[in-house]
């Protein structure tokens, strides 16, 4: 039985293996950050001796949804439609997230909807794919296109070069304040 109540297990793509996203992943695991309202990485897994992902805490999809409201999750929006103050408990609640990030010294540069996961019930919320963040000595390796800074694109000549790969090269070079 491969199964550890409370987990569950995030396989990267072969061409994802790489030994310093294992060095940085290794680094977050003995770097624990013991928050609910933050999904860090608990272990690394490996098979046959080779590096092919993490262990994290399991959410639980009955509990909590995406917040996905950009791209027209109707049931978080009908949730937070009910009452103005729901909307607001949210975005407070991911502001506290980002402040607790920002107390570690953790940029988050894979920010979208889809990494905040609320309660259905309370509106807690919760922050997940963390294993993308900009921590110690190791950049953020991805970014969504919608979510960058417009300066970053300010001197890009190239019509071929999209939003979306022009920041992760960036992100890949260099370290966000």
């Amino acid at each position: 039985d491969l199964s550890i109540d409370g987990l569950v297990a995030k396989i990267y793509w072969p061409k994802m293996r790489t030994a310093l996203r294992k060095e940085k992943l290794n680094f977050m695991v003995k770097n624990q950050i013991e928050d609910k309202a933050i999904c860090w990485p608990k272990g690394i897994l490996e098979y046959q001796g080779q590096f092919v992902g993490i262990v994290m805490p399991l959410i639980d999809h009955d509990v909590y949804e995406e917040i996905d409201i950009v791209l027209g999750h109707k049931d978080v929006a009908e949730f937070l439609k009910k009452d103005r103050r729901n909307a607001l408990r949210v975005l407070i609640n991911v502001m506290e997230i980002f402040e607790k990030l920002k107390a570690n010294n953790i940029v988050m540069g894979d920010i979208h909807f889809t990494n905040f996961m609320i309660n259905k019930h309370n509106f807690e919320v919760i922050l997940i794919d963390l294993d993308g963040a900009q921590i110690d000595k190791f950049p953020c390796v991805t970014c969504k296109e919608y979510f960058n800074a417009p300066e970053l694109f300010i001197n890009v000549t190239d019509p071929e070069e999209n939003e979306e790969h022009v920041a992760n090269n960036y992100y890949h070079q260099k370290y966000s304040t």
